[in-house]
C-alpha cells in the first residue's frame, strides 16, 4: 500500500470531528449545553448517512474509472451504502447503530475493490483507521442516545 496524499489525509482527519462531537455530546457532559448536545447528536447522525452515501459514490467513481469494463455487481454494490444511509434515518431510534453496521459494510466492500485493484493503493490505509473511529463514536452515540 502506498502512502495516503497529504491533503486527503487532513482532509480526511478533519471530517472525522462532526463524529467526535456527536460521541462527546452522547455523554451529556453538563458542562455543555442540552441544546447543543442534541444539536451535535442530529448533525452527527445526519453527518455519518451523508458520509455513508459519499463513500458509495467513491466506489461508483473508482468502478467507472476502472481501464478495462466497470464490473457490474461492484458497480450495483456501490449503491447500497447510499441506500443503506437512507433506510437508517428512517429508523430514527436506531440510526446510530444502523449507520455504524452501514460503515463496516463499506469497509469490507473497500477491501473488495482493493482485491481487484479499483481503488488506489493508498485507500485502506486511510479507511482502516477512519472507520474504526467512526464505528467507535457511533456506537457511543447509539448506546447512550438511542433506546
Amino acid at each position: 500500500m502506498s502512502e495516503v496524499p497529504k491533503v486527503i489525509k487532513i482532509i480526511s482527519t478533519l471530517g472525522i470531528l462532526p463524529f467526535l462531537f456527536g460521541a462527546i455530546a452522547s455523554l451529556q457532559l453538563s458542562l455543555i449545553q442540552d441544546y447543543l448536545n442534541k444539536f451535535f447528536l442530529s448533525l452527527s447522525i445526519l453527518y455519518a448517512a451523508l458520509i455513508l452515501s459519499f463513500l458509495g459514490g467513491c466506489l461508483f467513481g473508482f468502478e467507472c474509472l476502472n481501464k478495462s469494463m466497470p464490473n457490474i455487481k461492484r458497480a450495483w454494490i456501490a449503491i447500497v451504502p447510499t441506500i443503506w444511509a437512507l433506510l437508517a434515518m428512517q429508523i430514527t431510534n436506531f440510526s446510530a447503530s444502523i449507520l455504524a453496521v452501514g460503515f463496516l459494510l463499506v469497509y469490507e466492500f473497500d477491501r473488495k475493490a482493493y482485491s481487484h485493484g479499483t481503488v488506489p493503493g493508498w485507500w485502506l490505509s486511510l479507511r482502516l483507521p477512519l472507520t474504526a473511529i467512526v464505528i467507535l463514536s457511533l456506537s457511543i452515540i447509539g448506546f447512550s442516545h438511542e433506546s
